[in-house]
């Protein structure tokens, strides 16, 4: 059964430069990204991206990619999936993995677990009339 999910959608624009004398160009940016949880330590997800162009005489690129994160533990989490260009700028195929590891502090009373513990322990404080 699946307990919740979220979509996202960025745009971003910038203006690129490769070096002092060399041309500039104006990048746009599009993605989407679509995550469930399941059961378990499992997030599976789908993500969408588009650019305008990499470089200034660069085409457009496109791709489509899927994966899953696993959590190991509060602070560790392993990555991973496939990529799939759309456009002939894009590569054809990409396989990626990587390791995330929280240092320090930061999870404290940032993020949406910390404001979800904020919220029950306001909650529980409070008297019902």
């Amino acid at each position: 059964m699946l307990r919740r999910g979220h979509v996202d959608v960025n745009y971003g624009i910038g203006r690129i430069g490769a070096g002092t004398g060399l041309p500039r160009f104006t990048q746009h940016l599009v993605s989407w990204s679509a995550s469930v949880d399941v059961p378990g330590s499992l997030t599976p997800y789908l993500e969408g991206f588009w650019f305008s162009r990499q470089d200034p005489d660069g085409g457009a690129i496109a791709g489509l990619d899927t994966g899953a994160v696993v959590e190991l533990g509060p602070r560790l989490a392993l990555d991973g999936g496939v990529q799939i260009g759309v456009t002939s700028a894009t590569p054809s195929l990409a396989i990626f993995g990587s390791v995330s590891v929280v240092v320090g502090e930061v999870l404290g009373e940032h993020g949406v677990r910390a404001r979800q513990r904020q919220s029950a322990r306001r909650r529980g404080g409070r008297r019902r009339s």
